[in-house]
């Protein structure tokens, strides 16, 4: 199920499951400035713990916001039938065509993923084939 909403900002934070580094978003002053003016386009959220929502794209959006304007909410997508694994295919589907994304962000992002979804019981090495 997906629905519209405006959801109070204190009540918003980045989806660990996409492996956000909170202290590490790129906002120019350019950004704050187009912010200023109202935001163009929704939050995409999840439902989490405790009345809380898990922003799965529009972080630097949400922190903007947050740092530097006065609203007190935030028009926000809310997917309620995804799934943590399903969280960072989604991500990169969404920033595919984001030319200022850091390599580095994506570098961690795939890095801080694959230890928080391997199995731990899986052995590298040689083929059980023979």
């Amino acid at each position: 199920m997906t629905e519209f909403k405006q959801v109070p900002i204190e009540k918003l934070e980045p989806d660990s499951a996409r492996g956000y580094r909170k202290d590490n978003p790129k906002i120019t002053p350019t950004f704050v400035e187009s912010i200023k003016t109202g935001l163009l386009q929704s939050l995409l959220v999840r439902p989490l713990e405790e009345g809380k929502y898990g922003i799965i794209h529009g972080v630097r959006r949400f922190m903007a916001v947050k740092r530097y304007t006065e609203m007190e909410s935030l028009p926000c997508v809310v997917l309620h039938d995804i799934e943590d694994k399903e969280v960072l295919p989604l991500w990169f589907r969404l920033n595919e065509g984001e030319r200022d994304l850091p390599k580095e962000t994506v570098e961690e992002v795939i890095r801080r993923s694959f230890h928080k979804f391997r199995k731990p019981n899986v052995r590298r090495g040689k083929s059980k084939r023979g």
